[in-house]
């Protein structure tokens, strides 16, 4: 396999294994809702339901142009622009992208008419996987407009560059990696630190009590660093 293949193979690999399990018995349904919309179902749908917009019919399934363009959208947008340069070609990566997601799919389909989805370990994973994307999706949706507010100032890198100069000499960088390092963590840490804040501001939102006696019984010990987390600025 070639270098640029491997890459792709790469990011599809964890797009689709972040993103394909999240329903059980095909079909989730969210909780709190009861509607069609609130189902995430993981077969393609039927065919007759998609009428002359499919691209591949897999028995009366079918994978329609929409859902390929929405899935390699999103497949795109999560491959670094600095690794972008190094991928195939746009129709060779979709010609790949389409036969991964079509293997994907005839696996699911087999899979979940083989009854996979109804073990605890299967259970499991398919809520954790949902959680997560939701999580995931809810911060993207509120998290700051302008990225810049999680750029660290020239005072934070030179801080960061003193402090771990030493510790970074020894393992051949140069001042200038050093730096470029310390920036990204440094925006990293930001924005971990934002996170924090703003999941604790909807937390106060929700009535959350915790059954100690239990909680001690299986093990689960006091949450940390959550007294030292500063709230959000009020708007």
């Amino acid at each position: 396999m070639s270098e640029k293949n491997s890459l792709l193979w790469a990011w599809i690999v964890v797009a689709f294994a972040t993103g394909l399990v999240l329903g059980g018995g095909g079909v989730y349904l969210a909780k709190g809702g009861v509607s069609k919309k609130d189902c995430i179902s993981l077969y393609p749908p039927k065919a007759k339901e998609v009428g002359g917009d499919w691209l591949v019919k897999i028995d009366d399934y079918a994978i329609p142009k929409s859902e390929f363009e929405a899935g390699f959208k999103l497949l795109f947008s999560q491959i670094p622009e600095s690794q972008r340069l190094n991928l195939p070609n746009e129709k060779t990566l979709k010609a790949q992208y389409l036969d991964t997601l079509l293997s994907e799919y005839v696996l699911t389909i087999k899979a979940l008419k083989e009854g996979i989805q109804n073990s605890d370990e299967a259970k499991a994973l398919i809520n954790s996987s949902l959680r997560g994307a939701i999580y995931r999706l809810y911060l993207k949706k509120n998290s700051p407009q302008d990225e810049s507010v999680f750029k660290p100032s020239k005072v934070e890198i030179e801080e960061y560059y003193a402090k771990n100069k030493a510790q970074f000499e020894k393992l051949g960088w140069k001042a200038d990696q050093i730096r470029r390092y310390a920036e990204q963590d440094l925006a990293q840490r930001k924005m971990q630190e934002w996170i924090a804040r703003f999941v604790m501001a909807k937390k106060e939102e929700f009535k959350i009590e915790k059954n100690k006696q239990l909680l001690e019984k299986i093990g689960v010990g006091d949450s940390l660093g959550i007294e030292n987390i500063q709230p959000l600025p009020q708007k």
